[in-house]
């Protein structure tokens, strides 16, 4: 019973393990995207400022 337990979590952990990168990279490129976004944004009010 405890081993079978301990399989459980070590199943879990390695699901998790195997997720993590995953959502740290769209993490990475959701922030990545956003930057541009905002810089592209900036760019264009100022162009407006400017005329």
């Amino acid at each position: 019973m405890r081993f079978r337990r301990t399989t459980e979590r070590v199943a879990k952990a390695r699901q998790v393990f195997y997720v993590f990168p995953d959502a740290v990279e769209a993490v990475r490129k959701f922030r990545n995207c956003a930057l541009l976004t905002h810089q592209f944004v900036n760019s264009c009010k100022e162009r407006q400022y400017n005329g």
